[in-house]
């Protein structure tokens, strides 16, 4: 867009790239660098397909004001974006439509350039190493198992036999720590929405255990068990915020043990434990926002999680837990690039934190 800021264009008649800023005895002020604060006209509204526009949203970044218009389309289940979207699906299909030789051409490229098996690296669960096998063209990878390093591979899970369009799809794989069971997640049709459930691994059998209406789930096994995990769940189905509950193998979905809550628009949370495993922690998160929350709790308590800090702030991961109380963890606050920090849990505020 010819953007316009406070009377200028964003074009410059004097051509510089980006690696011309910055240099020595460069002079040009960050609001002259880049357009900063600006507003969506109509007309430019109407060269976007009408994508939803807010021109108030103006956020000051480290003293500058920074214009995001386009901020609604983070609204994924809003009319407007899916109006936007179904508007740029068909400007594509109609250009691409027209054009049968390049499409001939490129499908042969990526055809070849693909056609050849390949493999992930295994991870080892108890005596169990699991890994996925991308056969040729597949649309999807199959998982495997191994019993030992140099078993032979087995299919434990091949999502392209899920569905008779193609349209299901495995979205996560959770093996217990022994590797007797995986709890995975299946999509449908590309949808956030997803089915939990367990597969007993020896037999590649699914138990009677499933979990209907997960969202961005994410499962943690309970420490050296294969009794039971943690798992995380819209606090509303199909909307935001998030919570997590404990499920024991075996057992109603329905006795499931809420241990976490947090309500608002909080779209994931994820359940963690370190090696040490001195206590349980969950980190939360806006969208792509790496400026995560971040909560704990004794390991194997019952007592509420507590909050170290909100989402929104800077990031903030623990990495070692010591046993007179401190943490040991990573942190992006003062620091872009990160630093690590050592902090009581008993009093985490960050004027107390050492370097």
């Amino acid at each position: 867009f010819n953007l316009e800021i406070k009377g200028e264009t964003a074009m410059k008649k004097e051509k510089r790239t980006a690696r011309d800023f910055g240099k020595a005895g460069d002079k040009t002020t960050p609001e002259a660098r880049v357009p900063l604060q600006y507003t969506i006209s109509a007309a430019q509204r109407t060269k976007t397909l009408n994508a939803p526009v807010d021109n108030t949203v103006v956020e000051d970044l480290h003293g500058y004001k920074v214009s995001d218009p386009f901020r609604p389309l983070e609204n994924l289940d809003a009319p407007e974006t899916g109006a936007w979207v179904d508007a740029q699906n068909k400007k594509f299909q109609d250009y691409v439509a027209g054009q049968p030789a390049i499409i001939k051409e490129s499908s042969a490229f990526l055809e070849d350039a693909m056609n050849y098996a390949r493999t992930s690296l295994p991870n080892r669960y108890g005596d169990k190493y699991f890994r996925t096998l991308q056969d040729g063209l597949a649309p999807q990878p199959i998982y495997q198992v191994m019993d030992g390093p140099d078993g032979t591979p087995r299919t434990l899970f091949d999502p392209n036999t899920l569905s008779k369009d193609g349209t299901a799809s495995l979205s996560g794989t959770f093996p217990s720590p022994d590797g007797k069971y995986v709890a995975y997640l299946v999509s449908q049709a590309g949808s956030d929405m997803q089915t939990l459930r367990i597969r007993e691994v020896d037999t590649g059998t699914d138990l009677p255990d499933v979990i209907e209406g997960c969202r961005f789930c994410n499962v943690l096994w309970d420490k050296d068990s294969n009794k039971g995990f943690h798992y995380t769940y819209p606090v509303t189905p199909g909307a935001w915020g998030r919570k997590a509950l404990h499920h024991t193998v075996g057992e109603a979905v329905a006795n499931d043990k809420p241990v976490f809550e947090k309500k608002g628009d909080a779209p994931w949370a994820t359940p963690a434990r370190l090696p040490t495993a001195k206590y349980e922690w969950i980190t939360t998160g806006l969208g792509f926002d790496q400026n995560n929350g971040l909560h704990y709790r004794p390991l194997g308590s019952d007592e509420a999680f507590k909050t170290i800090q909100e989402s929104g702030l800077y990031e903030l991961n623990p990495v070692a837990e010591f046993d007179d109380g401190t943490i040991l963890a990573r942190t992006t606050k003062d620091a872009s690039l990160g630093r690590l920090v050592r902090f009581n849990i008993a009093d985490p505020s960050p004027e107390k934190w050492q370097d």
